[in-house]
């Protein structure tokens, strides 16, 4: 077992109850922080006094959503940043295997574009 330092108590939470007083005045200065607890306050005071918060980074928290962040796919989401692999593409029209070009047949134009990309090398 680990020897512990005088006055060590554990790690410390991020929101501490003992540090809530709502008879508190805080002023109503907006200069937002971002509490351990992912909850944007006011100010420090509010932070601290309302919210019990132990640590806050200044500025408002961030919302990252997630979604679908490719714009051809049927649920694309503009409001996503982060692409939570949830996106649903549309089936491929082209059901001929050699058709390369798309235009519905199979003909030299297919075997000259597939040729063209003979020997590249794929990052």
């Amino acid at each position: 077992m680990e020897a512990c330092v005088a006055g060590c108590e554990g790690p410390v939470d991020c929101v501490d109850p003992t540090l809530i007083d709502p008879n508190f005045g805080c002023y109503d200065l907006w200069d937002p922080v971002c509490g351990c607890d992912g909850v944007t306050y006011s100010n420090e005071c509010y932070a601290t006094n309302f919210g019990g918060v132990t640590s806050w980074t200044p500025g408002a928290c961030i919302d990252i959503s997630g979604g679908c962040t490719y714009m051809q796919a049927l649920n694309y989401s503009p409001d996503a940043i982060l692409d939570d692999g949830s996106c649903l593409f549309p089936p491929c029209i082209n059901t001929c295997s050699g058709d390369v070009d798309g235009d519905s047949s199979v003909s030299v134009s297919d075997i000259l574009l597939l040729l063209s990309n003979f020997g590249a090398i794929c990052q």
